[in-house]
């Protein structure tokens, strides 16, 4: 009886240390998990933040961009009047008068000679 009372001891012994040895890898394995899944948070909020900022950086980008446009489009508008205006007459004319000192037949032209300007 001796005997067979070691075995029992010896197998639950055994049976003891099997089951401590599941115990430390279940552990290890919970370990091992925790880590990777803290990990994956970690990584998760990088790749989030770093894409706000993206975002942010590239909305400030599209409003300039958009200012930008904006000006070319009234910039466009002015000159798309100034050359409706050119092809008139009365454009035509008022700067042969300015720019060239042109004068109609007949007109008399008057210079001031007290003003500065004419005096040169």
């Amino acid at each position: 009886m001796n005997i067979d009372c070691r075995i029992c001891k010896v197998r639950k012994y055994t049976e003891d240390g099997v089951a401590f040895m599941k115990k430390n890898s279940k552990k290890r394995k919970f370990k091992i998990k925790g880590i990777l899944i803290m990990c994956f948070i970690m990584y998760a909020a990088y790749a989030l933040i770093n894409q706000q900022l993206m975002i942010h950086k590239l909305s400030k980008v599209q409003e300039q961009k958009m200012e930008q446009i904006n000006n070319v489009i009234s910039d466009n508008e002015k000159l798309k009047q100034m050359i409706k205006t050119s092809n008139s007459d009365e454009y035509i004319e008022r700067m042969a008068r300015e720019q060239l000192g042109l004068v109609k037949p007949g007109e008399k032209v008057y210079i001031d000679t007290n003003t500065q300007d004419n005096a040169k």
